[in-house]
Parts: C-alpha cells; structure tokens; sequence
C-alpha cells in the first residue's frame, strides 16, 4: 500500500496465473460448467473474493491506527503540559486539572504523588511552574494505545526569584483512548 497524505492505494495481488490454471485442469475455461473445471473455478473465486476481503480488512486496520496515532499525539501536546504546571496560588484547581489528564491504575497514583509531594512542596517553596511541549513524536501505537517520546520546556519559579529558570527535558508517555478521548496512562524520564 502506499499513497499520499489521507489517500490509500491498494495494490491487489496478481492472478495472471489462474487462466493456466484453468487450461491444466484439460478443459480451459468452456469446461468451467463441468466437474473439476467449476470445482477450479469456485476455488479460483473463493481465493480471489478472500484476499480482497483481507487486503481491504488491513487498509482500514491501518488507516485506523494512524488516525488513532495521531490523536493520540494532539492529546499529548495538550495534556502533558497542563499535567505538569501548577501555581502555589491556584494549586488545587491546577492539580486537579493536571489529575483530569490522567486514566486508568495510574489516575490513582498521580493524584496521590499530586498531593502527597508535589502540593505540599509547592506551596513551601512557593512554585510556579509552566510546562510546554515543545515537540513530540509516536514511538508506537493502535486504535487502543500509544506510546510517544514527548520534549518539554520547563519555565519555574520559586519563592523570591524573579526571573524563572528554564529546564528542558524528555518524557517517555503512554496514552490510552477510552470514550471521551485520549489520555495519559503513564509517564518515565526518558
């Protein structure tokens, strides 16, 4: 398969051989209404109406999956920067914000890091944090998951600072689609 942007092209398989086929069977294809050359020739269908269905079956499966792999790419860009930046001032509102962007085993987990370290030390040393994707890409990923590789800019403030230190960093994020869309499942430094 290959084509441009939003197009697929379906190359079917050639069945220039099934009309020497026919001709072996000692009938050609005037004896298809007989025996062994109707038998050859309901095979030779049955084959060709299979392999179509199949390679048409795969062209969806994988527009399907690069459609889904690109949502889960704009969700990212979307949900890893609010998931990590938070103001000391706004904090509840921020975490729970950055919580919502979460699904699954790992909901639990972050809002419980959200609370149990990062709240109490933000509100301690006085945190402002913005975090921006500054590029991502899929690593892997069907209509179900995705794994990306995420780049962040990282702008924070702390206590009396005046100007915000800027650090970048990598994140490995997983993604999972579920009714209302794609979030994240789990994150790592990469």
């Amino acid at each position: 398969m290959s084509g441009g942007r939003g197009t697929i092209t379906l190359r079917l398989p050639s069945f220039a051989w099934a009309p020497r086929l026919l001709r072996a069977t000692g009938r050609g294809l005037r004896g298809l209404g007989s025996g062994r050359g109707l038998v050859v020739g309901a095979v030779l269908v049955a084959v060709l109406a299979a392999t179509t269905g199949v390679v048409a079956w795969r062209a969806h499966q994988v527009e399907s999956d690069r459609d889904a792999r690109a949502a889960a790419l704009e969700s990212a860009r979307t949900r890893v920067g609010a998931m990590l930046s938070y103001d000391y001032r706004t904090l509840d509102a921020d975490l729970a914000v950055a919580a919502g962007n979460t699904t699954g085993p790992f909901r639990t987990r972050y809002r419980t890091l959200l609370t149990d370290v990062v709240g109490p030390n933000a509100e301690k040393r006085k945190v402002i944090t913005q975090a921006d994707v500054a590029d991502a890409a899929v690593v892997s990923g069907d209509t179900d998951s995705a794994r990306l590789l995420v780049f962040l800019t990282q702008r924070t403030r702390a206590g009396s600072a005046t100007q915000p230190t800027s650090t970048r960093s990598r994140l490995v994020v997983d993604m999972g689609h579920t009714a209302k869309g794609w979030f994240v499942t789990g994150f790592k430094p990469a």
